[in-house]
């Protein structure tokens, strides 16, 4: 549709969008803020302004969340200082809070979420930031579809902050780990006939379960139960000796199916698609040891600040929902 706008003649000087069109819009971002809805990505929501920012503060102002003496600039010299190690890049950028809204609630809520934007970019010192990259102008006779066309042809945009590179590796690293463990309990379930816990990274994989194990569930109630306080209540210390834990009985389990003599040390090491691997030696790329691991654990974890109107906070008791840090 857009490309063929593009091509079309237009006789018409009206421009695309009309001084009047962008003062109504003006108006309305006076009054209301546009948020997305949970559960219906495709749905945008009018709240009204005074409510989000009400419910964005106290978000800010909870136990989740620290007030940081860091300036941004020194947060990002602090994690350009790490990513050197493993030579991952730093973009200049921290995430923000905002805010969507769960409708399907009763009654409707604002859930706050951590988000990026290259607007978020933190500034070299004494460096200006980079001019706004300039449209070109309209042929006369025709309005300017530039804004529409690039936003047509834009490609979907990955969040990249200062922590992403590593929060990258460590969900590779730990769905690597996932799958020895998920291999050590389907031995236990042919043994014991039980399995310690259910690992489940797909739907279908419940579903192909029930499924195929119809007659044995016949007649019985499933329960299900929503664990609502999971992300509120972990700590950093809980989730640092958690993982640490399975990384360290995975290892023991892939130790344990080697033959021959069994190495003292195994590392995770990265292949070419930049998925995992464990191995008795390092590899050609980025090689883990259970060390490595878990000092990118500590860095993901203790090192998400967020930018905001009066400076930074940092998280202190959970992960922050949208923060893509384990799988």
């Amino acid at each position: 549709m857009v490309d063929e706008l593009a091509r079309r003649s237009h006789a018409s000087t009206q421009p695309l969008f009309p001084p009047a069109s962008k003062r109504y819009l003006r108006r309305l971002h006076e009054h209301f803020v546009l948020c997305p809805v949970d559960k219906t990505s495709h749905n945008v929501a009018i709240c009204c302004k005074k409510w989000y920012l009400y419910k964005l503060s106290q978000a800010l102002d909870a136990a989740t969340y620290e007030t940081s003496t860091l300036s941004p600039d020194a947060i990002i010299q602090q994690h350009i200082t790490w990513n050197a190690q493993y030579r991952y890049k730093t973009p200049r950028v921290l995430p923000y809070l905002y805010c969507f809204l769960k409708a399907h609630k009763d009654p409707p809520q604002l859930r706050a979420i951590a988000g990026c934007s290259s607007k978020n970019l933190v500034p070299l010192p004494g460096v200006p930031p980079p001019p706004a990259p300039q449209q070109p102008p309209a042929q006369p006779g025709q309005p300017n579809l530039a804004p529409l066309i690039s936003l047509h042809k834009a490609r979907p945009r990955s969040p990249t902050v200062s922590t992403t590179a590593a929060s990258k590796v460590l969900s590779k690293a730990l769905r690597c780990v996932i799958r020895s463990l998920l291999a050590k309990d389907q031995q236990f379930l042919t043994v014991h006939g039980t399995r310690r816990c259910w690992i489940t990274l797909s739907p279908d994989e419940v579903a192909l379960y029930l499924k195929s194990h119809a007659t044995a569930l016949a007649g019985l109630q499933p329960e299900t139960c929503d664990f609502t306080s999971m992300y509120t209540n972990l700590n950093h210390a809980t989730i640092k000796s958690n993982v640490e834990l399975a990384v360290r009985e995975a290892m023991e389990y892939e130790r344990s199916q080697l033959r021959g003599l069994r190495a003292a040390v195994m590392y995770l090491i990265q292949e070419e698609d930049d998925s995992f691997r464990w191995s008795r030696t390092r590899g050609d790329r980025l090689s883990l040891t259970i060390e490595d691991i878990m000092n990118h654990v500590a860095f993901v974890v203790d090192n998400t600040f967020l930018m905001t109107q009066d400076g930074t906070v940092r998280h202190q008791c959970r992960p922050p929902h949208g923060h893509k840090r384990l799988p």
